[in-house]
């Protein structure tokens, strides 16, 4: 699987209740957690988001409860992929298990905010237009079928948001 996306960079450790406050996930709007994704991190960053986007993260990602919560906020928020330095096991269990690939590379690629990227997930290939490619350890297959089904459900619900309901 393919994706390509923009580049939302984070220059940081990023917990996960800086993806996502927890007392937010509580009211279980996914519009709300959207608004809020990341906003611990810097507020213009949820503000920035938009689907399609891949997230990367020169730090460690995903320390602490709720990593479930918190790959759930990321993907609310556009999120498709993230790629991170050094990921918390158990936020990538979490994450794959939601259908949100999470890639460890080290050291991270000089890529700034807005570039333009391009995952080969089932080759393990990371690029940048221009740029030469990173390889990566590929995305197991079964978080691919994952993430298909979970695209498809995001893909749903915005058609649904669209239509409205009629109740």
């Amino acid at each position: 699987m393919v994706v390509v996306g923009e580049l939302c960079r984070i220059d940081a450790d990023v917990s996960t209740s800086a993806i996502i406050d927890p007392s937010i996930t509580l009211a279980g709007d996914p519009a709300e957690i959207a608004a809020a994704c990341l906003a611990g991190v810097d507020p213009r960053i949820a503000e920035r988001l938009r689907p399609g986007m891949i997230l990367l993260v020169d730090g460690v990602l995903g320390i602490g409860t709720g990593a479930s919560d918190a790959a759930l906020a990321l993907l609310a928020g556009g999120i498709v992929v993230v790629i991170a330095r050094r990921p918390v096991p158990a936020f990538v269990d979490a994450a794959q298990h939601l259908g949100l690939p999470v890639v460890a590379v080290d050291p991270v690629p000089p890529w700034h905010d807005g570039d333009l990227l391009r995952v080969d997930l089932r080759r393990g290939q990371l690029r940048r237009r221009g740029d030469s490619t990173f390889d990566v350890t590929p995305t197991p297959d079964q978080v691919l079928v994952v993430m298909r089904q979970a695209m498809m459900w995001q893909q749903t619900r915005r058609s649904l948001e669209e239509e409205g309901d009629d109740g």
